[in-house]
C-alpha cells in the first residue's frame, strides 16, 4: 500500500505535461532534448522529445531529474521489496524463537538432571533405610496386622482380591522414596507441560493462521499484479487504437494533399489552390508526425507489459510458495495433536500408582491374600511402617487396577486390623493414603 500510495502521489503531481528541461542525460548517457513527461508508469515514465517518444526507468534517470519527478527511491517500496522484507523479517522471527527455544530445552533439561540425580539420591537412601530396618526386624518383638481386600468395582461388583501381594515397609524409607518420587514427577510433569505449550495444537494452530494471513497478503498482491497487468494491457489497446486513428489521419491528410496539389497544377496560377496545397502539405506532414508520436507510445506501452507479466508471475510464485506454507502449517496442526495426546500419556504415566509402584523393592516381609482376600503379616510391635498392595481386576476389553500405600503401627499391640478398600486406595482423596495418584 506504501508503493502505490507514492506512485499516486507522483501521478498527482505529473496529471499535466511537465517540462524538464531543454535536454537531459540518462545515467548511461543517452540524452534527450526538448523533454516534456507525457505520463508515469509503476517503473517509470514516458516522455516525448525531440527525437519522438520514449519510456525510461527510474533507476535510469539522473538524481535531479528522478527529485523533479517526485521519485525517492529510498521511500519508494516495490511490491517485490516489500515480500522480500516480509520474508527476512520472519526468518529472524524465526531465528529468534529457535534459540529462545533451545535456551528454555537447556534450563528444562538442567532441571530434569538435577532431579533424577535427586531421585536416584532418594532411591540410595530408600536402600539403606530399607536394609537397616531388614536387620532390626529380625530381632524385633513383631505382632500381627490382619486385613481384608475387598474393592466396589466400576460395574458395583464387591470383589475380594486374592492371590495380591501385601510388603511391609519402614516409614522413613518410604518417605524419603516417595519425597524423591514426587519431585522427579513434578519436574518430568513440569517439562511436559512446558513442551505441550511450545510446540501443541495451540501453537500450530497461531502457526497455521500466520501462514494463512501470509496466504492473503500474497494474493492480494496477486491481484494488484494482475491489475497492472490489465492497466498495461488497457494502455496497449488505447495505444494501438490511437495509433490507428492516427494513420488514418495521416492518410486522410496525404489525399487531402495530393488533391489540393492536383487542383492548384492545373490552375497554376490560382493563389488559392496553392495555398490550399501548401496548408494540406503542412497538415500532412504534421499527421505524419502523431502517426510516429504514436507508434512509439504503442512501443513504449508493448514495452510495459513484459515488466507487468513478470510482476504477476513473481507474484504467481509468491502465491504457490505461501500456500505450501500453509499446507504444511496444516499437516503440522494434526502432528501436534497426535502430540499433545503423546505428550498428555506422559504426564499421565508420571501422576499414576504405577510409576511409583515402579520403585517399590526389596520390602521388609511379605504375604498374600487368600480366596477371601484376607491376609496377615508380621509387623514390628514398636515404630512406624507402610503396608503396600497393587491388584487388577478385567472385564472384557477394560482392567480396573488398584493401589494402597498405607502406614500403619501396632502401637506396641500384638495384632491389628487392617482393611484395604476403595476408601484407602491411592486414587482417593482425603485419605491416610501417602501418595495421591490420578489412577
Amino acid at each position: 500500500m506504501k508503493y502505490w500510495r507514492t506512485l499516486l502521489a507522483i501521478l498527482a503531481t505529473l496529471s499535466a505535461s511537465i517540462a524538464l528541461a531543454d535536454d537531459f542525460k540518462t545515467i548511461d548517457g543517452k540524452e534527450y532534448k526538448n523533454v516534456t513527461v507525457k505520463r508515469v508508469e509503476p517503473d517509470g515514465i514516458v516522455i516525448t522529445h525531440s527525437a519522438g517518444v520514449a519510456k525510461i526507468p527510474f533507476t535510469e534517470l539522473p538524481k535531479d531529474v528522478q527529485k523533479r519527478v517526485g521519485y525517492d527511491a529510498a521511500k519508494i517500496e516495490t511490491p517485490d521489496a516489500a515480500a522480500r522484507a516480509a520474508e527476512e523479517e520472519q526468518i529472524e522471527e524465526q531465528r529468534t524463537a529457535e534459540r529462545e527455544r533451545a535456551e528454555r530445552e537447556r534450563e528444562r533439561a538442567e532441571r530434569e538432571q538435577k532431579a533424577a540425580a535427586d531421585l536416584r539420591e532418594s532411591e540410595e537412601r530408600f536402600k539403606a533405610a530399607e536394609k537397616q530396618a531388614a536387620e532390626s526386624y529380625k530381632i524385633t518383638p513383631k505382632g500381627r496386622l490382619s486385613g481384608q481386600m475387598i474393592v466396589a468395582t466400576k460395574g458395583g461388583e464387591n470383589l475380594k482380591l486374592a492371590a495380591v501381594k501385601v510388603s511391609l515397609f519402614a516409614r522413613d524409607a518410604i518417605d524419603v522414596l516417595v519425597a524423591g518420587l514426587k519431585a522427579f514427577a513434578n519436574a518430568k510433569i513440569e517439562q511436559l507441560r512446558l513442551a505441550a505449550e511450545e510446540t501443541g495444537e495451540k501453537h500450530a494452530e497461531a502457526a497455521l493462521q500466520k501462514a494463512e494471513a501470509a496466504l492473503q497478503k500474497a494474493e492480494a498482491a496477486l491481484q494488484q499484479a494482475e491489475a497492472t497487468l490489465q492497466q498495461a494491457g488497457a494502455a496497449v489497446q488505447q495505444s494501438e487504437a490511437i495509433e490507428q486513428q492516427t494513420k488514418a489521419a495521416e492518410q486522410q491528410a496525404k489525399m487531402t494533399e495530393k488533391i489540393n496539389w492536383d487542383a492548384y497544377q492545373k490552375t497554376p496560377g490560382w493563389n488559392e489552390a496553392r495555398i490550399a496545397a501548401e496548408g494540406a502539405k503542412g497538415a500532412a506532414v504534421r499527421a505524419t508526425g502523431a502517426a510516429d508520436a504514436a507508434s512509439q507510445t504503442l512501443n513504449a506501452a508493448r514495452q510495459g507489459v513484459g515488466p507487468a507479466q513478470q510482476g504477476v508471475g513473481a507474484a504467481q510464485q509468491r502465491v504457490g510458495a505461501a500456500q505450501q506454507r500453509v499446507d504444511a502449517a496444516q499437516q503440522g496442526v494434526g502432528a501436534a495433536r497426535e502430540r499433545d495426546n503423546y505428550l498428555l500419556k506422559q504426564q499421565a504415566s508420571y501422576s499414576s500408582g504405577s510409576f511409583y509402584f515402579s520403585h517399590l523393592g526389596s520390602p521388609i516381609q511379605t504375604a498374600e491374600t487368600d480366596a477371601d482376600g484376607k491376609f496377615m503379616i508380621e509387623v514390628p510391635r514398636t515404630g512406624k511402617f507402610v503396608i503396600a498392595a497393587k491388584g487388577e481386576h478385567s472385564v472384557g476389553q477394560e482392567t480396573e487396577k488398584y493401589y494402597w500405600l498405607q502406614p500403619v503401627s501396632l502401637e506396641g499391640q500384638r495384632q491389628r486390623v487392617q482393611n484395604l478398600t476403595n476408601n484407602d486406595l491411592t486414587s482417593a482423596a482425603g485419605t491416610s493414603s501417602l501418595i495421591l495418584t490420578e489412577d
